[in-house]
């Protein structure tokens, strides 16, 4: 009986050992996801309306001025090149509005030129709120980093807490594991993530393991926050995101930009600009919303059924008054 008990107990000891030694500090994990998840939740969920401002930085390469508006349906991203010696500054803008979108550009202050169009029900156009939301260090991709951690899917192998002058980082380490990849759901892989709890546990470096068409690839991100928290974007620069194939068999390349925030509040869409008549274009036949012409036809139509029945109704009030007057004798006969 002491065998026994001293073999379960020697096993329970080299589990307890070989758990310390991965790193799943049980405690800190269910402060992860009871303290850490709700926090990223509620940040990474944008507000409908906001406006975004930053400067788009590429590494060795010419950088644009960003401006976003949003009001939850309804979007502009207008992007400008920053000035660069001997060349020219170019400006597009991204617009989506209820019923279509279409995007227009020129260099310098030349008159404006339309590159794309279509309806919404092909929607094949930039999509500017998921440029705005690479500002966020509360999001992974599109969706809340909250959403992950709470997936049956997305498994932490390894997890500490560091504390560096006062300042608490929870770092762990995982693994995506989707029995049915689609997505960005499933196109990442693995990776690390650093979290401050001191910033709603918002993200300070990350590093994710993902696919794009087959191909492995790798991106690097961090965060410097702003002094001032604001209710939207806490964060002040996003100082660098590369992404890097690793390849044996080549030098593999990098993408390596940052982001500065310039302004962020709650400012409305300037409406005005939600039309190709404002940046002097006639709308595409492409862009009328569906039925516009079937709505105009049945107006049509309807008109002249009304006007059809209201003559034949005059024609048989005129026919009865003529017989009537045909009916009546003359008098001085």
């Amino acid at each position: 009986m002491r065998k026994i008990t001293f073999v379960l107990a020697l096993f329970a000891f080299l589990a307890s050992v070989s758990l310390f030694a991965d790193g799943l500090d049980q405690n800190l994990l269910e402060r992860l996801k009871n303290e850490g998840c709700p926090a990223l939740r509620a940040r990474g969920k944008l507000p409908d309306k906001f406006h975004l401002k930053w400067i788009h930085a590429w590494k060795n390469a010419l950088s644009y001025e960003m401006d976003f508006y949003s009001d939850g349906k309804c979007y502009i991203l207008k992007t400008k090149g920053l000035p660069c010696e001997g060349g020219h500054v170019r400006s597009e803008c991204w617009i989506k509005n209820k019923s279509y979108f279409f995007c227009v550009c020129r260099n310098d202050d030349k008159p404006w030129e339309m590159f794309g169009c279509g309806r919404l029900d092909h929607p094949d156009y930039l999509n500017g709120s998921e440029m705005a939301m690479e500002n966020s260090p509360y999001m992974l991709g599109t969706r809340s980093l909250a959403e992950y951690i709470e997936s049956p899917d997305f498994v932490i192998t390894k997890i500490e807490s560091v504390f560096d002058e006062g300042i608490e980082t929870v770092r762990f380490e995982f693994e995506n594991r989707p029995k049915s990849p689609s997505g960005d759901t499933g196109d990442i892989k693995s990776g690390t993530i650093s979290l401050l709890p001191s910033r709603d546990w918002g993200i300070s470096e990350m590093t994710i393991d993902f696919d794009s068409d087959g191909r492995p690839m790798r991106c690097e991100t961090s965060f410097q926050y702003g002094g001032e928290p604001n209710a939207f974007f806490p964060v002040r620069e996003l100082l660098a995101r590369e992404i890097r194939l690793p390849d044996d068999q080549s030098k593999g390349y990098t993408l390596a930009y940052g982001h500065t925030i310039l302004e962020c509040d709650g400012a409305e869409c300037p409406r005005a600009e939600f039309s190709p008549e404002f940046y002097g274009l006639r709308k595409p036949v492409l862009l009328l919303p569906p039925g516009y012409y079937l709505r105009y036809a049945l107006g049509a139509i309807g008109l002249a059924l009304i006007f059809t029945a209201l003559r034949s109704k005059w024609r048989k009030r005129r026919a009865g008054k003529i017989g009537t007057e045909q009916s009546v004798p003359d008098e001085e006969s």
